[in-house]
């Protein structure tokens, strides 16, 4: 993947659509297919909090570059903790065979109003989300390929 250049944060609403531009070169042709998934953590102590954005399956795949958009809904407000809010990350998982071969993560800045003590004062559609896009963080997995 690439970074944007010239930009540090991308920022936009809350509410907003989450789009990845996914370019990867493949060296051997796979006939199957690569899970994608955009994961938006909820919080860093439950698990449970945490929301799968989208799901696509791409392939096959040939040989070369590829590219495509991977297009997330926004997060369910409230099914995040409050105090998880303001600050979280935003993953990108992909699979093979049920195997995480890279996960590369964002983290995310939530701009919330002073006054809001819960998630149910807030209007989603005021938070303006910035996504830290030269701060990455990416963790490659040996996986079995055949």
């Amino acid at each position: 993947m690439r970074k944007p250049s010239s930009q540090t944060r991308c920022k936009f609403y809350f509410i907003s659509n989450n789009q990845f531009d996914i370019q990867f070169e493949c060296t051997k042709p796979i006939q199957t297919f690569v899970k994608w998934e955009v994961v938006y953590i909820g919080s860093a102590k439950v698990h449970e909090y945490d929301q799968i954005l989208t799901t696509a399956h791409v392939g096959p795949i040939e040989v070369g570059m590829n590219r495509f958009i991977l297009i997330a809904t926004p997060p369910k407000i409230e099914s995040i903790p409050f105090e998880e809010l303001a600050l979280t990350v935003v993953m990108l998982k992909a699979y093979y065979n049920d195997q995480e071969f890279i996960r590369i993560s964002y983290y995310v800045q939530n701009e919330l109003p002073p006054e809001a003590t819960g998630v149910e004062q807030i209007d989603p559609t005021t938070i303006e989300r910035s996504i830290d896009v030269e701060n990455i963080t990416v963790r490659n997995n040996r996986i079995n390929w055949k």
